[in-house]
C-alpha cells in the first residue's frame, strides 16, 4: 500500500526516471547535492500553468502563478523510455563530418531512483 506522507500518491519504492545533461549530473555527484528549481526557470513553457488559473484557499481565489513562485521541484517520470524527456533534457547536435555529438557535455544521462530515496535525500 502506498505511503502517504503528504508528498507522493504512488508506491514510494516504485522506480522513477529522470534525464540529466551530463555536465549537470557530474556536478551533482561531485558536490553531492540534489537541486530543486522554480518552475519559472524551466525551459518548457507547457510546464507552467496559464495565468488565469486560480486555486481557492480559505475562500480566496489566488492566481496559480503567485503560488508557483513558492514552488521548487524536479521533473521525474514513471516511464522508463520517453522520447519527450530525452529531447527536453539532452542536446545532441552531430558534426556532419565526424558524426559525433558536438555538445557531449549536454548529452543526457538517464538516472533511476524511487520517491522514497528522493524524499530521504531531501530530508537530509
Amino acid at each position: 500500500m502506498p505511503e502517504d506522507d503528504g508528498f507522493i500518491a504512488l508506491d514510494p519504492d516504485e522506480q522513477i526516471y529522470r534525464i540529466f545533461p551530463l555536465w549537470f549530473f557530474e556536478e551533482a555527484l561531485r558536490l553531492k547535492y540534489l537541486v530543486l528549481a522554480p518552475p519559472s526557470k524551466w525551459d518548457d513553457p507547457f510546464e507552467l500553468m496559464p495565468e488565469r488559473s486560480v486555486i481557492d484557499i480559505d475562500g480566496e481565489q489566488t492566481p496559480l502563478q503567485t503560488l508557483l513562485k513558492l514552488v521548487f521541484a524536479q521533473c521525474w517520470s514513471r516511464t522508463k523510455e520517453s522520447d519527450t524527456l530525452w529531447r527536453a533534457y539532452s542536446r545532441v547536435s552531430k558534426d556532419p563530418h565526424a558524426g559525433r555529438n558536438i555538445h557531449p557535455r549536454e548529452e543526457g544521462v538517464q538516472v533511476r531512483s524511487t520517491p522514497r530515496k528522493l524524499l530521504d535525500a531531501l530530508r537530509k
